[in-house]
């Protein structure tokens, strides 16, 4: 059925009216979320918001839902339309004609046809009675909010710093847990005892919790030092008890007897495969003994049955078991060897050693070494999760002290962290006790392989092929802190010191050209030196009572240079025209003590930086004590 006139005259105007309020409310949304956004933005320089930026738009938008939606529950319904038509000058007419719908007297008839004319005229000139227009106040606040905010949005943030910070430190603390997560999965291939393996992972879970709920990482650092502290003591503690297990073992290399040595050898390789054949040289020559060797060997015996019951002592419950039921077969054998003597002292036949007790021997033997290999394990898997942890603490250290974060000693460069960091790499690769090419270090240092921990290109250590210094300096690369080239420690395949430096020259002991020690091949004092000239024992050119150093350019300091004219001392060396200054080979001749002090205090300065094992900086130590000038 279709509307009335009047009704479809006033929905036409309602809807006209819903647009404008729709369109006052967008406005008014606009400000809003603009004044919105600005707080917002400000408040991002007070707190640090991330992705504060990203959510402006969003402010506004809100804004101009709200704005719409205000709008739209502001819709009008037909009376309040017909008021506002009425409004226009038409006297009520409309309002009048729509409350008499459904009166069908002739008065109203009329009425609402009166009504429904003035209402065609007025909706003729619809646009010009309800037009679309801005409003000023509005639209003001909104361009003013707008400028506020790109300012806002474009000027440096300082909180954006923090931000960053923040996400740095969380990428610091996850690579931290990844760390943590790869010593736990590195724990699991250790075949390690129960115990031990199990406390060491609940330390490692421990410590990725911890990280997890660090809410920085300066608390993700403190945390790790914790942990770093804890793990050191039980590396320690580990370190102590492997020690204790191996005592029994270690015990074995007194045993000086033919018929131990293939058992003594074993043991001392820990190794269990060569036991059986240790056991079956025992037997045999047994059974070759007169009756006062069985007693010997029985009281050998015995006394390692001894040993053994005291390390069962002190050791492990593990190792302690096995050296236990090692005493047991250590004295049935030598009840079993006394009995045999006495037979055979009496003048009967004495009965070979009974397959039980040797097996009996042999397996609570290599019990034992399985025992302290485990121990030795344990200590060793803890040291490498440390170093491990350690290391990575160690850069996020370096990061955050870039930021002026203060940290604790833990992390200074001789710090615990950098102390469990070395410890761990000198069990790496190229490790301590050999790199390429000698003993004690190869070319490139201690510690580490070639190019490796503690020294360049001959660092401290052993030369190429010697055993005392690299081709460079003490703890340094090549001319490194300690001498020159070739300095404190050995020469290319000697112990001392290189060329130019305090110590021994090419192939000598003693000191290299112009040090004070042995000249090229020599024992005794270099060309300048004191004692031996080049290639002799005895005489060289200038005498001497350390009192002038040659030293080369780059470390001549600023001594003032001095000429050598001492007399020559007695030897067989080579001899050079006397009289003359000592050449100072492009340097200058200081004082021995000047020189002494200067080299010792690089030399000790580039020890405490270098990972080298300790025993190696004790040899260097050790050359600087020995040509103490006082």
């Amino acid at each position: 059925m279709a509307k009335p006139r009047l009704e479809q005259q006033l929905g036409r105007t309602r809807m006209r009216l819903i647009r404008l309020r729709l369109f006052s409310g967008l406005q008014a949304g606009l400000a809003a979320g603009m004044g919105s956004a600005v707080l917002w933005a400000g408040a991002a320089y007070l707190l640090p918001v991330p992705g504060y930026r990203l959510l402006v738009p969003a402010w506004i938008g809100a804004g101009l839902a709200a704005g719409m939606l205000y709008g739209w529950t502001k819709r009008p319904d037909l009376a309040e339309t017909a008021r506002v038509m009425d409004a226009s000058g038409l006297d009520e007419r409309l309002s009048t004609a729509l409350a008499y719908t459904g009166t069908d007297t002739p008065i109203a008839r009329l009425q609402k046809a009166d009504a429904e004319e003035h209402a065609g005229r007025y909706l003729e000139r619809l646009e010009e009675h309800l037009p679309y227009h801005w409003r000023r106040r509005e639209l003001y606040a909104a361009g003013a909010a707008l400028v506020v905010l790109l300012l806002l949005l474009l000027l440096p943030n300082p909180m954006d710093r923090v931000i960053q910070e923040r996400r740095e430190g969380q990428a610091m603390i996850t690579e931290q847990r990844h760390e943590t997560q790869k010593q736990l999965e590195a724990l699991k291939k250790e075949r390690l005892p129960e115990a031990a393996s199990q406390e060491l992972e609940a330390s490692l879970r421990e410590l990725d919790g911890e990280l997890a709920d660090s809410k920085d990482a300066k608390m993700a650092l403190d945390a790790l030092e914790q942990k770093l502290k804890e793990l050191k003591q039980l590396q320690e503690r580990q370190a102590k008890e492997a020690m204790q297990n191996g005592k029994a073992a270690d015990a074995w290399r007194q045993a000086e007897e033919p018929a131990l040595k293939e058992l003594a050898q074993a043991m001392a390789a820990r190794d269990p495969s060569r036991l059986g054949r240790g056991t079956e040289s025992l037997r045999q020559s047994a059974e070759t003994m007169d009756a006062e060797a069985k007693r010997k060997l029985a009281e050998r015996l015995d006394a390692l049955a001894r040993q053994a019951a005291e390390a069962a002592k002190q050791a492990g419950p593990e190792a302690a078991a096995a050296a236990e039921a090692q005493a047991r077969a250590l004295k049935a054998l030598a009840g079993e060897l006394q009995t045999a003597a006495a037979k055979q002292a009496a003048g009967g036949a004495s009965a070979p050693l009974s397959p039980e007790a040797l097996a009996a021997l042999e397996q609570a033997l290599a019990g034992g070494l399985a025992a302290a290999a485990a121990s030795d394990g344990a200590a060793g898997a803890s040291a490498q999760a440390a170093a491990g942890l350690a290391r990575s603490g160690q850069a996020l250290a370096e990061q955050l002290a870039a930021r002026g974060e203060a940290l604790s000693p833990a992390w200074d460069p001789q710090g615990l962290a950098a102390a469990l960091a070395s410890a761990g790499a000198e069990a790496g690769q190229g490790g301590a006790g050999a790199g390429q090419g000698g003993a004690g270090a190869g070319q490139g240092g201690a510690g580490a392989g070639q190019g490796g921990a503690g020294a360049g290109q001959g660092g401290a250590g052993a030369g190429q092929g010697g055993a005392g210094a690299g081709q460079g300096g003490a703890g340094a690369g090549q001319g490194g802190a300690g001498a020159g080239q070739g300095g404190a420690g050995a020469g290319q395949g000697g112990a001392g010191a290189g060329q130019g430096g305090a110590g021994a020259g090419q192939g000598g002991a003693g000191a290299g050209q112009g040090g004070a020690g042995a000249g090229q091949g020599g024992a005794g004092a270099g060309q300048g030196g004191a004692g031996a000239g080049q290639g002799g024992a005895g005489a060289g050119t200038g005498s001497g009572n350390r009192s002038l150093v040659t030293v080369p350019a780059e470390s001549a300091g600023g001594g003032k240079p001095v000429g050598d004219t001492g007399p020559l001392g007695p030897g067989q060396g080579e001899t050079g025209p006397t009289g003359l200054p000592a050449p100072a080979a492009g340097g200058a001749s200081l004082p021995y003590q000047e020189v002494y002090r200067q080299y010792e205090s690089e030399a000790s300065q580039s020890l405490n930086r270098s990972g080298l094992p300790d025993k190696m900086k004790d040899l260097v130590r050790n050359y600087f004590t020995e040509i103490n000038p006082q």
